[in-house]
């Protein structure tokens, strides 16, 4: 096994474990300068995370939510692109809807990837040469994932940041649709098989893209622009405008049409 994708693979059962030993309970919070909160667990799970590839893979970039930038990412063979927490207003709201993503990129591109669900005892991993798993953290066991079939489409959108353009788009196509927490925890609602479309039409950061674009890239699509591009990684600036996941080129073509009219 690629040591990299091993100690990836390491990092689910204690981040979770961090996780839950916060859950519930009055951690340190505060404001970032883009005013959004940051608590003690994000912090601890992201030293937790980047001390162990600092020890393996001194050589390899790191981006993260809680760290500084590292300028060592625009030339490095690997870059590992870190959400401690995704959802961290859903952790301290005492929403399970949070996660802990970890994506590595190869030469820029999605490689492999994991999502966490502490809550749920769950992660989920993949890339876009390897098949997607669940495993489960209480057991151990993995399960390989198929790719998602559903006869009907079901759009799964933003609890705070759904706008009334996506929900105008879903109402047109009489689209079944609900909200979730975390862009993580929605992907991993697609991998789960509750949902097959996702659009997320405001900007958004790499590391809350990279680990579910590369996940879903198992199954042969990842995220997409409006223009049908695949998303680009470890740019000057680490954010996109917005993405699109619709296996259902037909209805992609739908959704290219609505959103560059309105």
């Amino acid at each position: 096994m690629n040591p990299r994708i091993k100690l990836l693979q390491s990092f689910a059962e204690p981040c979770s474990r961090i996780c839950k030993d916060y859950f519930l309970k009055e951690a340190k919070t505060w404001r970032k300068q883009d005013k959004s909160f940051v608590s003690e667990a994000d912090i601890k799970v992201n030293d937790y995370i980047i001390s162990s590839i600092q020890e393996d893979f001194a050589e390899d970039a790191i981006l993260s939510e809680e760290s500084p930038e590292d300028p060592r990412r625009k030339h490095s063979e690997y870059t590992w692109v870190i959400d401690p927490i995704d959802g961290t207003s859903e952790f301290l709201a005492g929403s399970p809807e949070f996660c802990i993503m970890i994506c590595i990129l190869r030469n820029n591109k999605p490689f492999y990837a994991s999502i966490s669900i502490p809550q749920e005892n769950k992660s989920y991993e993949g890339g876009p040469s390897f098949p997607a798993k669940e495993k489960d953290l209480l057991s151990r066991k993995y399960t390989n994932l198929e790719k998602n079939l559903l006869d009907n489409n079901v759009l799964i959108m933003s609890k705070s940041r759904a706008t009334q353009q996506l929900k105008d788009f879903a109402k047109q196509e009489n689209i079944e649709s609900f909200s979730c927490g975390s862009a993580g925890v929605k992907a991993c609602r697609i991998l789960q098989h509750k949902a097959n479309n996702y659009i997320h039409m405001s900007k958004i950061a790499e590391w809350d893209t990279a680990a579910p674009d590369c996940i879903l890239q198992s199954w042969g699509q990842g995220f997409i622009d409006i223009d049908g591009n695949a998303l680009i990684y470890n740019k000057e600036k680490f954010y996109h405008k917005h993405f699109f996941y619709m296996p259902s080129e037909k209805l992609f073509l739908k959704a290219q049409k609505f959103f560059q009219k309105n």
